[in-house]
C-alpha cells in the first residue's frame, strides 16, 4: 500500500509540475491555441507513461484513444480527461480500472469508456455527444490496429450512414442556441463554453464541417473560398479568446469554473492584463467585459450567416428559388417566407432614410431580417458615418416606428445590432456593452433596456397575459408611446456620471426634444425616468402601513394615468433584469402599494376602517368575534389591523390562545403559490426575531420580508414571508413540522440556534474566497418613517445573511419593528426598522457609525457570530 501512495504521489507532482509549465505557457504570451496544445501534450507524457506501466500486460488487447475535449488538443487545467479504452471482442482487461483510480487519486479528472470498436458505432447513433466525443479521437497508447479498426469500422461506417441526420442534429442545436429568447449574449456572468455564440456553438461548425469531409480547422474553413478571411480571423480570435478566459478561470479558482462570475471577474481581468495601466478594477473589468461581448459579437454574426446559408452547400438553389417565389416590397427589398432579402442595390446607396424603411417594412410586413440585409444594414451605417439626429425623416419615420407599436422591441434591437440606434440616439450608444456595477442585473444596461421593450410588445400583444392585471393596466393606459419611450431612456443615465435617474431625465429632455416631443407627453417620460425607482423602493422598503408613504406617493404621481404607467413601467423593468428576479412576492407587495395609492388618488384619503366594521363584515360566529376583538386591542401596531384580512386575524388569535408555559412558541404557515407566510407567536424578548431568522434559514427557506407586532401582554407575532429555496423536494407542511420539532428540542434546552444553522451551512457549497467587486453598503436615516429609524443594507447574498444581520442588530441592542428582504440576481437589500432599547430613533451620529460598521462586518464576514449565542434557543435568552 505504501508503494502505491508513492506512485500517487510522483503522479500528483508531475501534474503539478505540467500545471505549473502549462501556467508559465500561458503567462508567456504564447499563442492561447499553441498553449492549450502544448499542455495537452504534457498531460499526454504523463498518462503514456502511466498506461505503459499499469496497462502493460493487456497491451494487445487495449487501445487508449484520446476523446472530446482532450482528442482535439484544447485540455483547460481543469477540464476531464475524456478517454476512450478501446478492447478486442470478448476481451476484459484487468488492469484499466487500476489505471483510472490512479489517475483520479493524483488528481485528475477521467471520463472513461470501455468499448469494442464495433460497439462504438450503436454508441454514436444513440447519443449525440458520444457521437461528437468520438469524431475528434486521437491515438495514445496500446493496440494501434484497434484504434485503426474503430476508424475504418464504426467511425467511416457512421460517417457514411449517419453523417446528414448528425449534421441536421447539430444545426437545429445550434439554431436553438442562437434562437432562444432566454439566451442572450449579453449577461454580465457569461459562460465561454456553453453560453450564447460561446465555444460549444463554434465547435458545432466544426464538428460539422468534419463530418462533411470538408475542415475542422480553422484555416481548413478558407479551402473553397466560402468565408472571407477577416470572418474567419475573427471567429479564431474570438476562440482563442474564451479559451484564455476559460483557463485564468480553472488556475485562479483552482478548480473547473467555466462561468466568468461577477466574484471572478477582477482576477480574470488583471491575469489577462487588463489592469496593467494600474486602473481600478472596475475599470479593468469593463475591459475585459467590452471585449467578451465584441467577440461575442462576432461569433454570433457567423453563426448566422452560417446557418443561413446551410452549411455552404445549398446556396445557389435556395437563391434560385427565392428570385422566382420572392415578392417585392420595396425598390431593393424581397420577401419570401416571411424574411427580407435584397433584390438589388438600393436607389441612393443606403442613405439613412433607406435605412430606416428597411425598418418600417419589416415592422408592416412582420417579417425578419435575412443574414445578407443585416450585413447590409452594417455597412450602409458604417458608410452613412456619423449621426442621424439632423435628419428630420430618419426622425419622423423613427418615431412613426415607436408611435406604430407592433415589434417595437425587436426592430430595436436590430437596430442596435446594425448600429442604427446609437446614430439616431447618441446617447443610446454609451450603454452598449455597459455591465451594471450595481450587481443586481443579468444583463448588460442595453440589452436590459431592449429587453423591456419586448416585453411592453409580449404585454400588449401576447395572449398569455390576456387575463393578467398588467394586460388590464396597458388597456387603460391612454398614451402607450410615452410609456414606450420612458423604456427605451429609464436607463440612459447609466452611461454618465452621477444618480443614473438624475442624469437621465436629463438627457431625456435633449432626446426628446430632439424627437420633437414635448408637452404632457414630454412632461411624462421625464417624470417616468426621473421616478422608474420609486413604486418598488417603496414596495420593497418602505413601511406601507404608516399613512404618510401612501399620501406621499400619490402627491408625487399626481395621477391615475400616471400611476397606471408607473406601475407598468415597474414591473418591466424589474421582469427584464433577469431568470427568476421576478416573484409572485415582489408583485404582491407591489399590487398593494399601486392598489393603496389608486384608492388614495381616487378617495383623498389612505384606506383606514374601523376594527369593528372589519369584523362586522367578516361573518364571524359570536365567539370568533369575541376572540378577534380581544387579540386586536391588545396590539399596539395600528397598522396590524390594515394589513391583516380578518380570517388570518382568527387564525393568530387562535395562535396567540394556544401559547403557553408547556408551549411557549406556536406557529403555522399560509401558502401563496411560490411563496408562504409563516407566523410565529409566543413570548417576546429581543433575540426572538433574530433567532427565527436562523431557524428558517436551518430548514432551507430564504426569507423576503418579516412584519413584528408585539401585544401589550407580552406576546409577540413574528409573520415571515418566505420561499423554498434549497432545491429540496420537501413540502411546506412537512417543514413545518420540523420546525415544530426543533421549537421543541429547543424549548427543553437540547438544541440551540446555532447548532441548526452548522448542521446547514454544511450543504451548502463554499466560497471561493474571491472578495465580491461590489461590496456591502449601508444607509442609515430618520426621514423615511415617522416612528423608527431605517437602516438599509445592500450585500452580497450568502447563506445565513439575514440571521447575521439581524443577530448584529440584537448585539447593537436595537429591537427589529418591521424588515424587508429583496434580492437581484447574488445581491439582497435588506431593509430594517429598528428603535433603541428607549423606543427612541437613533440619533447619536456616533451611535450610527457604531450601527455601520458592525452591519458591515456582518455582512462580509460570514459565521463571525457563531461563537457570540452558544446558548441561544427560541424561548429566551
Amino acid at each position: 500500500m505504501a508503494e502505491v501512495s508513492s506512485e500517487v504521489q510522483a503522479v500528483k507532482r508531475q501534474l503539478a509540475d505540467v500545471q505549473a509549465k502549462g501556467l508559465r505557457l500561458y503567462r508567456e504570451g504564447t499563442d492561447t491555441l499553441e498553449a492549450v496544445r502544448a499542455y495537452t501534450g504534457l498531460v499526454d507524457e504523463i498518462l503514456v507513461n502511466q498506461a505503459a506501466g499499469l496497462l502493460a500486460p493487456d497491451c494487445d488487447g487495449v487501445a487508449v484513444v484520446a476523446v472530446g475535449g482532450y482528442g482535439r488538443k484544447e485540455l483547460c487545467p481543469y477540464s476531464d480527461i475524456d478517454l476512450l479504452f478501446l478492447i478486442r471482442d470478448g476481451y476484459k482487461p484487468a488492469t484499466v480500472p487500476r489505471l483510472v483510480q490512479r489517475l483520479w487519486d493524483a488528481g485528475f479528472q477521467p471520463g472513461q469508456s470501455l468499448r469494442t470498436p464495433n460497439e462504438c458505432y450503436s454508441w454514436m447513433v444513440d447519443d449525440i455527444e458520444t457521437a461528437t466525443a468520438l469524431v475528434e479521437d486521437r491515438f495514445l497508447w496500446g493496440n494501434s490496429a484497434l484504434h485503426e479498426k474503430f476508424q475504418t469500422g464504426s467511425l467511416s461506417r457512421f460517417r457514411g450512414k449517419r453523417r446528414t441526420s448528425f449534421i441536421k442534429q447539430q444545426l437545429a442545436l445550434l439554431e436553438e442556441s442562437l434562437d432562444n429568447p432566454k439566451r442572450s449574449i449579453y449577461v454580465t456572468e457569461p459562460n465561454p463554453k456553453e453560453g450564447m455564440a460561446g465555444l460549444r456553438d463554434i465547435q458545432r461548425v466544426r464538428w460539422i464541417e468534419n463530418m462533411c469531409g470538408r475542415a475542422h480547422t480553422f484555416p481548413d474553413l478558407l479551402q473553397d473560398g466560402s468565408f472571407a478571411a477577416e470572418r474567419v480571423e475573427l471567429l479564431r480570435e474570438a476562440y482563442a479568446f474564451y479559451l484564455r478566459v476559460r483557463v485564468a478561470l480553472h488556475f485562479g479558482n483552482n478548480t473547473r469554473l467555466d462561468v466568468l462570475e461577477r466574484d471572478s471577474q477582477a482576477a480574470v481581468a488583471r491575469e489577462l492584463g487588463y489592469a496593467d495601466g494600474g486602473g481600478s478594477d472596475h475599470a479593468a473589468v469593463e475591459a475585459l467585459m467590452s471585449d467578451y461581448y465584441r467577440h461575442a459579437r462576432s461569433v454570433y454574426r457567423f453563426l448566422r450567416f452560417y446557418l443561413e446559408t446551410e452549411t455552404r452547400g445549398r446556396r445557389f438553389y435556395s437563391g434560385l428559388t427565392r428570385r422566382f417565389f420572392s415578392e417585392s416590397v420595396s425598390p431593393f427589398l424581397s420577401l419570401y417566407r416571411g424574411q427580407l432579402f435584397l433584390s438589388g442595390p438600393p436607389p441612393h446607396g443606403g442613405t439613412p432614410d433607406e435605412i430606416l424603411n428597411v425598418f418600417r417594412v419589416a415592422q408592416q410586413r412582420s417579417a425578419s431580417f435575412s443574414e445578407e440585409v443585416r450585413e447590409a444594414l452594417r455597412t450602409w451605417a458604417q458608410a452613412a458615418g456619423g449621426n442621424f439626429t439632423h435628419s428630420a425623416p430618419v426622425l419622423r419615420m423613427f418615431m412613426r416606428i415607436l408611435e406604430e407599436g407592433r415589434d417595437v422591441g425587436l426592430l430595436l434591437k436590430r437596430m442596435n445590432e446594425a448600429g442604427v440606434l446609437e446614430r439616431i440616439i447618441p446617447e443610446f450608444g454609451r450603454l452598449n456593452f455597459l455591465v451594471s456595477f450595481d450587481g443586481h442585473h443579468h444583463f448588460t444596461v442595453h440589452e436590459h433596456t431592449l429587453k423591456t421593450l419586448q416585453e411592453f410588445d409580449r404585454i400588449a400583444m401576447d395572449e398569455a397575459y390576456k387575463e393578467r392585471i398588467f394586460r388590464r393596466v396597458y388597456e387603460q393606459i391612454s398614451d402607450p408611446l410615452a410609456l414606450r419611450l420612458a423604456l427605451l431612456l429609464h436607463d440612459i443615465g447609466k452611461g454618465f456620471p452621477g444618480d443614473h435617474s438624475v442624469s437621465g431625465t436629463e438627457l431625456s429632455h435633449r432626446i426628446l426634444t430632439r424627437l420633437g416631443v414635448d408637452g404632457e407627453r414630454g412632461d411624462t417620460v421625464e417624470f417616468l425616468v426621473y421616478r422608474h425607482l420609486e413604486l418598488f423602493n417603496v414596495s420593497q422598503r418602505r413601511d406601507i402601513s404608516e399613512p404618510e408613504v401612501i399620501e406621499g406617493l400619490a402627491r408625487l404621481v399626481k395621477t391615475e394615468a400616471r400611476l397606471n404607467m408607473l406601475y407598468l413601467l415597474t414591473y418591466i423593468d424589474v421582469t427584464s433584469v433577469g431568470p427568476g428576479t421576478w416573484t409572485r412576492w415582489k408583485g404582491a407587495q407591489l399590487a398593494e402599494v399601486y392598489q393603496r395609492t389608486r384608492e388614495y388618488l381616487r378617495s383623498g384619503k389612505p384606506i383606514d376602517e374601523r376594527l369593528e366594521d372589519v369584523v362586522a363584515r367578516a361573518k364571524f360566529s359570536l365567539e370568533e368575534k369575541e376572540k378577534v376583538l380581544n387579540h386586536c386591542r391588545h396590539m399596539n401596531n395600528p397598522a396590524y389591523v390594515r394589513e391583516v384580512l380578518p380570517r388570518r386575524l382568527l387564525a393568530h388569535a387562535e395562535l396567540a390562545e394556544a401559547v403557553s408555559a408547556e408551549a411557549p412558541l406556536q406557529v403555522a404557515v399560509e401558502s401563496y403559490g411560490d411563496y408562504h407566510e409563516v407566523v410565529f407567536c409566543g413570548f417576546d424578548h429581543r433575540r426572538l426575531f433574530a433567532n427565527l431568522s436562523g431557524l428558517l434559514f436551518s430548514e432551507g427557506f430564504n426569507i423576503l420580508g418579516a412584519r413584528i407586532a408585539a401585544r401589550d401582554d407580552n406576546l409577540a407575532l413574528n409573520r415571515f414571508e418566505v420561499e423554498m429555496a434549497d432545491g429540496v423536494r420537501v413540502g411546506i407542511e412537512a417543514r413545518l413540522e420540523r420546525l415544530r420539532r426543533k421549537i421543541d428540542s429547543m424549548v427543553t434546552r437540547t438544541a440551540f440556534i446555532p447548532d441548526v444553522i452548522r448542521q446547514r451551512m454544511r450543504i451548502y457549497r463554499q466560497n471561493s474566497g474571491a472578495s465580491p467587486l461590489y461590496g456591502p453598503s449601508v444607509v442609515i436615516n430618520n426621514e423615511g418613517s415617522e416612528r423608527h429609524t431605517i437602516i438599509e443594507l445592500n450585500a452580497p447574498d450568502r447563506p445565513g445573511l439575514l440571521y447575521d444581520l439581524a443577530t448584529t442588530l440584537y448585539n447593537l441592542d436595537l429591537d427589529v419593528c418591521m424588515a424587508k428582504v429583496s434580492t437581484f440576481e447574488e445581491r439582497v437589500h435588506d431593509v430594517f426598522y429598528v428603535l433603541e432599547n428607549d423606543r427612541a430613533k437613533v440619533d447619536n451620529p456616533a451611535r450610527r457609525l457604531e450601527i455601520e460598521l458592525a452591519l458591515r462586518r456582518a455582512a462580509i464576514r460570514p459565521g463571525d457570530l457563531m461563537g457570540m449565542n452558544g446558548g441561544t434557543y427560541v424561548g429566551g435568552d
